[in-house]
């Protein structure tokens, strides 16, 4: 049976990565990949930082602060970071053996100024091994026909975390 391949999507502001990083822990899988916080100061967010899931090097996907050639809603993208960490991350995933999951949070428009993270996503999705990537709506044409796509709301959580948990129990 191949590995699934589990694409969350929905309207801003649903808790896809918020429910993509808690299935992930909950799971007690060992975790390769990327994820995209949110950085907030006085309450108010300023950026998105970047993880890498396995080694847990750090940096920072986007700020308002950040002067950039990639702008998205007021945001500076950090392309350096963005290939350095996020995308590294995502080569290294796609073939690491030890690794039991692989999560990609988030396939939108800010990451997707990079080439080569567009290019390390599909090596992911094309891989052997699990995937649980936060797919931004805009992009379902060019990336859903890899996986499964679940339309995350507010009302259907609970019915959604379920399925991902029963889809990426430990083969």
């Amino acid at each position: 049976m191949p590995a699934p391949k589990l694409l969350i999507t929905g309207l801003p502001r649903t808790g896809k990565s918020a429910l993509a990083m808690e299935v992930a822990r909950e799971l007690g899988l060992k975790l390769a990949g990327i994820s995209t916080p949110e950085m907030k100061e006085g309450g108010e967010r300023i950026g998105f930082a970047l993880l890498d899931l396995k080694t847990g090097k750090k940096g920072i996907l986007s700020s308002k602060s950040m002067r950039s050639p990639a702008n998205v809603g007021g945001y500076g993208v950090n392309l350096s970071d963005l290939n350095e960490i996020g995308v590294e991350a995502l080569e290294a995933a796609a073939f690491d053996t030890s690794v039991d999951l692989i999560v990609i949070d988030e396939i939108g428009k800010m990451e997707l100024f990079s080439k080569r993270f567009e290019e390390a996503v599909i090596a992911c999705l094309k891989s052997n091994k699990p995937v649980l990537a936060v797919l931004n709506k805009d992009y379902l044409d060019k990336f859903g026909k890899y996986g499964e796509v679940l339309h995350l709301t507010l009302d259907n959580r609970p019915e959604i975390k379920k399925r991902l948990k029963e889809a990426l129990k430990v083969r």
